[in-house]
């Protein structure tokens, strides 16, 4: 078996379609896929490869859901929901810190925390 390597090289649009005609008549059946972006991802620019694939996936016919869970995360972080809970819970925090700090000595990380809290 000779293996071909065609890293690097463009996929011209009869290579394309070939590759689409021998997978639909070795399968024959369409999918239903589910992409999932992962949360904890700074959205400082669009993440472009979901949408892409999500295109290429539906042209050969295939349903998809396309989920961008870090979006959604964002988007809670900054409802007026939760940050609500938020703010109900900074003077709840100082208050255990002030109760900590008179039994014994904060660590330095808590001492960040606390002042990190009244600002």
């Amino acid at each position: 078996m000779k293996i071909q390597y065609s890293k690097g090289e463009r996929a011209s649009k009869e290579l394309i379609l070939l590759n689409r005609q021998s997978f639909e008549a070795s399968s024959g059946r369409k999918m239903k896929v589910m992409l999932i972006f992962p949360p904890d991802w700074y959205p400082s620019e669009p993440y472009l490869s979901l949408p892409s694939l999500t295109a290429v996936l539906r042209q050969a016919g295939h349903t998809v859901i396309q989920k961008d869970i870090n979006c959604e995360m964002w988007d809670w972080y900054f409802s007026e929901d939760f940050l609500k809970k938020v703010f109900r819970r900074v003077p709840q925090q100082l208050d255990r810190y002030r109760k900590l700090a008179k039994k014994r000595d904060l660590a330095e990380w808590e001492m960040d925390v606390q002042l990190a809290l009244c600002d």
